[in-house]
């Protein structure tokens, strides 16, 4: 009884909470105001599409009934920044991912209210939410942690003051999960926001499991596997074909970043991968030979970053975020077809076999496309006025058209702002034949010079060089506006200041990842501080000196030759390094164990025990942010 009623006081206090922020107010939906929409959440009874505002921290109801009659509403702040957003089956719930705290809050819907029932902690900044089709379980990624959460939404777990945090299991990867998409019986794959890999979890050990029967049941992770591909942006499981898709980049291991390899669309491809449903529950499977793979784009008309991907009406429909275009994707039986959308198109969803809705995540608009896309049926939004600095250098960095006929973005290889830890063959050492590992941006603007072999002194010139000479950046000229009185070179300085504004702002901090910092060394205990003296005792600090965030202004001779002969490289910071999966300047490393096991000029000799020492320091000491 005690307990019957402290659930009605609690549930209560948070409803009363909701109210008191709240204001919903109608709208007419070309004056709604977006902020960074993201997630997609659709609701029947009334049916509508539930938006989550990044910067705002609201979301928003659309009327899906008729488009062209309603109008939209803007519920009240539930956090400083939502994430993602989705649905709960069989009510009129919904789970969004907010940071700042980092949490996962149950919200009923109730009319154009939304009212938080339940609070999930987590322990790190979320980046996608999904929900089984059974409504029991949620599965949370967090790409900077990676760490997935399960959240079991079992009512008694939801309905028992807390118990909510008890009912959340964390699970560690050996990727950086981003998408994640639910599969019967209470399975789910989540993908590697980086690389092509990806992991089969099984959220409910009790689940019976009599396809699965070769698996390893006693773990939530069934399995691992990968395929040849990085960026992955979106995941859509088709039930008329029983087939996964999923769009990713595959960028070649032979082609250089010529123009030539550029135009004819052999660097980088922009795919559209479909697996039959069956082959994710085998362990043995070879998926770079299972399925099949859709090239989007042509010769002259790229389609880079392609992101959220649904099926409608027989049609795959894709939306490249680098072209800001959404893509019938070409098969055997239909035409590809595209249409113009607002800035970084990213999620989609399907409202019916004949519409489909997508966010705009740098314009702040929300648009209703028909599924065949032969027009937009309906803008929610409308794009800001201005634009800062920052916001500018933002846009030029997934802007496709900076590259020749739009086949990639600085996104494509930098992911999120990282890197896939593949190797490009580019013209930063002044020949092709040399490939080098994409290095990461983050905390780029603190690690001067650039480049593999430091030859240049400032980030503006690295810029411009890959512009001209990696990404080919002809329509620079074509896009100048009639009316500017910048020459072309003027104009690419334009954009060049920009990004470097932009690449700037890139980093991770301990909120994201949910390790610790330099400030938290000393609390960690001995194990760290052993770390860190072995760090300076064994040498390691000459090329990489914490001052100079972890790299030095000179080139080193790392004991080692590129196929040029070059033996002295600039040393890369080692901050975040719990997110790297290849090391050295050719990648030839692919764990820091073996680095400091086969390092052809190790600084000093190191047990075994004092390599993990300098490892544990390594891995926790690579967040800090400054």
């Amino acid at each position: 009884m005690l307990i019957e009623v402290l659930t009605r006081l609690l549930m209560t206090c948070l409803t009363l909470l909701c109210l008191q922020n709240s204001g919903a107010q109608a709208q007419d939906p070309a004056d709604l105001c977006f902020h960074r929409p993201g997630g997609i959440a659709i609701l029947d009874h009334p049916r509508r599409a539930i938006i989550s505002n990044e910067s705002s921290g609201t979301i928003t109801f659309v009327p899906l009934a008729d488009v062209n009659l309603a109008a939209a509403t803007q519920s009240s702040k539930l956090a400083e920044s939502l994430l993602d957003v989705a649905a709960v089956p069989g009510n009129q719930q919904v789970l969004v991912a907010t940071a700042n705290p980092s949490a996962v809050l149950r919200v009923d819907v109730k009319g154009d209210s939304a009212v938080v029932t339940a609070r999930y902690p987590l322990g790190s900044v979320p980046t996608r939410i999904a929900v089984t089709q059974s409504g029991r379980f949620a599965v949370v990624s967090s790409m900077w942690a990676k760490s997935i959460d399960i959240i079991c939404l079992s009512e008694y777990a939801y309905s028992t003051p807390g118990k909510q945090k008890d009912s959340v299991q964390r699970i560690n990867l050996p990727f950086a999960p981003r998408e994640v998409l639910p599969l019967d019986n209470d399975f789910a794959v989540v993908f590697d926001g980086f690389g092509g890999e990806f992991a089969v979890v099984n959220l409910n050990s009790e689940t019976a499991t009599e396809k699965t029967d070769t698996l390893n049941t006693s773990s939530p992770i069934l399995f691992f596997n990968r395929f040849q591909g990085h960026h992955i942006g979106g995941v859509f499981f088709d039930e008329s074909s029983d087939e996964i898709l999923i769009t990713h980049q595959i960028l070649s291991r032979t082609a250089q970043t010529s123009r030539g390899d550029l135009h004819w669309g052999t660097l980088m491809q922009n795919v559209v991968r479909r697996l039959p449903r069956s082959s994710l529950l085998h362990h043995d499977t070879n998926f770079d030979e299972t399925g099949s793979v859709i090239m989007v784009g042509s010769i002259g008309r790229g389609a880079a970053d392609l992101a959220g991907i649904v099926v409608a009406d027989r049609t795959i429909v894709t939306a490249s975020s680098g072209t800001n275009q959404l893509i019938a994707a070409a098969t055997s039986d239909s035409a590809s077809k595209a249409i113009q959308t607002g800035t970084f198109p990213d999620r989609i969803a399907r409202i019916s076999d004949s519409m489909i809705i997508v966010t705009n995540k740098l314009d702040n608009t929300v648009q209703v496309f028909r599924s065949d896309l032969r027009q937009m049926v309906r803008q929610f939004g409308r794009p800001p006025q201005s634009l800062t600095d920052k916001q500018l250098g933002e846009r030029a960095f997934f802007d496709a058209s900076l590259s020749h006929d739009g086949w990639m973005s600085c996104a494509s290889c930098h992911v999120h702002g990282h890197t896939p830890d593949l190797k490009a063959d580019t013209k930063g050492d002044g020949h092709y034949g040399a490939p080098k590992r994409i290095p990461s941006l983050l905390g780029v603007y603190q690690t001067a010079p650039f480049g593999w072999i430091g030859n240049q002194p400032t980030l503006e010139q690295q810029l411009r060089q890959t512009l001209t000479t990696t990404m080919h950046g002809d329509s620079l000229d074509r896009a100048r506006p009639e009316n500017t009185a910048e020459t072309t070179d003027e104009y690419l300085a334009t954009h060049i200041k920009r990004l470097a504004n932009y690449l700037g702002t890139l980093d991770v901090t301990e909120a994201h990842t949910g390790r610790v910092g330099d400030g938290a060394l000393k609390a960690a205990g001995h194990a760290l501080s052993a770390g860190q003296s072995l760090f300076n005792s064994a040498g390691c600090r000459k090329c990489h000196d914490p001052d100079l965030y972890y790299t030095s202004p000179v080139r080193v001779d790392v004991g080692v030759e590129d196929e040029w002969g070059n033996r002295e490289f600039n040393p890369p910071s080692l901050r975040h390094l719990h997110l790297r999966r290849a090391f050295f300047h050719d990648g030839r490393f692919t764990s820091l164990e073996e680095l400091l096991e086969k390092h052809p000029q190790p600084a000093a000799e190191l047990t075994s025990e004092q390599r993990t020492l300098l490892i544990d320091f390594l891995l926790r000491r690579g967040t800090d942010h400054r």
